[in-house]
């Protein structure tokens, strides 16, 4: 680590030293001080001690003498684990000695400065530290890739994982697929391994959304399509399926995910409100009355029904005219009946019966 410059931030470190001695205490901190971190350090030099501090506070680092005389370095290395601290232990010693470093090394030190020349403990410290950072995150990244996992696998939709490379089908090859997608397919996953997906597509019903999917995958967008899966049984499911790339840090796709759902209900839904609706339209049209819809401004939202005399123009051509426009321009009743619209707006139920040569009209 190169020597702190002045206006440099300091790095707040809690370093704890095993030392017999004070001022081989005072050198380590100073050293450290000088190499950049702001300190908040302490000194043990016994076991009880060790073990208090180890108790009371949590320390980033520990600086532990090989040369002690009231505590083995490889006890105290053996101590600092059992008390639950993962601390990095760096071992000071007058001597470089392979044997015993290698024993500290097995209790948990990870490196070991000559006391003599103490200027790369800054360094080895930072290291450390890096490195134990890069490893938590790299445990926190598995613990969500592994919660990730489990939600997929239990999940009732429907998912498939594709490679990135499109094969001479136009197609890329499936590399994962949760249990839930032999609901929606009628294959197992292990089935499907390896495959391509051009076997989901062999009704020709589905042949539209074939050539959906294989050209949102050639412009490496999201696409979204309806399939139609025959069930076992003989009935139909009607399957929302979403496709989307997977991309790296850098944006490159390094993989497709499809996700199935099962929209049947939905899709029933929605053709109960469509029949509904025509059959509605088509009763307005074969009777001699007219439905207005308006929004509190009196603008008209929608029209249909019977041409009657009262109205100026087609209904069609109502919708988003206020409903003096729509009135013909000699009406008597046009302020009446704006006025029983806005009451009407307030809740209150009015109807106006008036005598057109036609025949009567009520509002």
């Amino acid at each position: 680590m190169p020597t702190l410059q002045h206006g440099d931030p300091r790095v707040p470190l809690r370093v704890l030293v095993i030392e017999d001695r004070q001022t081989d205490a005072d050198r380590i901190v100073a050293e450290l001080e000088r190499a950049g971190f702001d300190l908040q350090h302490g000194r043990v030099d016994d076991e009880p001690s060790l073990r208090r501090a180890l108790g009371d506070e949590q320390w980033d680092v520990v600086v532990c003498a090989r040369e002690l005389s009231r505590l083995a370095a490889l006890n105290a290395c053996g101590i600092v684990r059992s008390c639950g601290s993962d601390a990095p232990i760096v071992i000071v010693s007058s001597a470089r000695d392979d044997e015993a470093m290698a024993m500290l090394a097995k209790a948990g030190a990870c490196d070991l400065i000559l006391r003599t020349h103490l200027s790369p403990l800054g360094s080895c410290i930072d290291r450390e530290l890096e490195r134990r950072k890069q490893q938590a995150e790299l445990e926190a990244s598995r613990s969500r890739l592994d919660l990730l996992t489990k939600v997929i696998a239990n999940w009732d939709a429907g998912v498939i994982v594709y490679d990135a490379i499109i094969h001479e089908d136009g197609f890329n090859r499936i590399v994962y697929a949760n249990d839930a997608i032999n609901r929606y397919t009628g294959f197992a996953a292990h089935e499907l391994i390896g495959k391509s997906p051009s076997l989901f597509y062999s009704s020709e019903e589905n042949f539209a959304a074939r050539d959906r999917i294989q050209n949102a995958v050639r412009a490496s967008v999201a696409c979204s399509i309806m399939l139609k899966h025959t069930r076992d049984d003989g009935t139909a499911m009607w399957v929302e399926m979403m496709t989307h790339p997977i991309r790296s840090a850098d944006g490159t796709i390094v993989n497709w995910m499809a996700v199935r759902r099962d929209v049947t209900d939905l899709k029933r839904s929605e053709e109960a409100r469509v029949a509904t609706e025509s059959r509605l339209a088509l009763l307005m049209a074969q009777l001699p009355v007219a439905v207005l819809t308006y929004d509190r401004d009196l603008r008209v939202t929608s029209a249909s029904g019977a041409q009657l005399p009262v109205f100026r123009g087609s209904l069609a051509s109502f919708v988003g005219r206020s409903l003096r426009e729509i009135l013909a321009p000699d009406n008597p009743f046009t302020e009446a009946i704006v006025s029983m619209h806005e009451r009407a707006h307030d809740g209150e139920s009015s109807s106006i019966i008036k005598d057109e040569p036609a025949g009567s009209v009520e509002t």
